[in-house]
């Protein structure tokens, strides 16, 4: 029969050693998740809108880590969702009663400019889905595919600004204004972003 102070012992220094590495474990995550953070805020801090990109992308800083392809993949779904979002929404003032021609010409050149947007930014993520689908991608291929996603973004980005200039410059109705600067500005920021971390961070693939 063994000895009971041995066995005190034993199981003194057992659980010393689990509550170490339960200690060590939550250490590492703290750690980790930090880095990750961090990653994102000096990747947003490259961008114009850094209040706007942090908001984005801060909720998927666990997920992005510190990879340079996930970064730019939840950048791109960000900018995608908004330009889907306000097609949708100038889709929808429209269908609205007591439109100008005025009204109606903006939304006309606005619904084609964001339309345009959307479609470009889908030839962003076929472009970046080409590069995360091939890991043995060479470096030419790569390069040539982020140029691609270079320029589709900058082209989102340039459709954007012409809806929003002629939203500026007509004399649309106050309440359909509103609507439409909420929706446009959200979708020229957000592709904005894309852009800053596509040249900053997309081609370290």
């Amino acid at each position: 029969m063994g000895s009971p102070i041995f066995s005190s012992f034993f199981i003194a220094t057992l659980l010393l050693i689990l509550a170490n590495k339960a200690i060590t474990a939550q250490d590492y995550h703290t750690s980790s998740s930090t880095c990750a953070k961090t990653y994102v805020k000096n990747a947003c801090n490259s961008t114009l809108y850094v209040k706007e990109c942090q908001k984005a992308l801060m909720p998927y800083a666990a997920k992005i880590k510190s990879n340079p392809k996930k970064l730019c993949s939840y950048s791109l779904k960000f900018a995608l969702a908004a330009a889907s979002d306000a097609y949708k929404t100038v889709v929808k003032i429209g269908k609205s009663k007591g439109l100008t021609t005025t009204d109606k010409a903006v939304l006309a050149d606005c619904k084609d400019s964001l339309k345009d947007s959307v479609e470009e930014l889908q030839q962003c993520k076929e472009a970046l889905d080409s590069i995360n689908r091939n890991n043995s991608t060479s470096s030419d291929e790569a390069k040539f595919q982020t140029e691609n996603i270079k320029t589709w973004a900058s082209a989102a980005l340039t459709d954007e600004y012409t809806c929003h200039d002629e939203i500026e410059e007509e004399k649309v109705g106050p309440t359909m204004k509103k609507k439409l600067d909420a929706s446009v500005v959200k979708v020229s920021r957000s592709a904005s972003i894309l852009l800053a971390i596509v040249n900053g961070y997309c081609s370290n693939y």
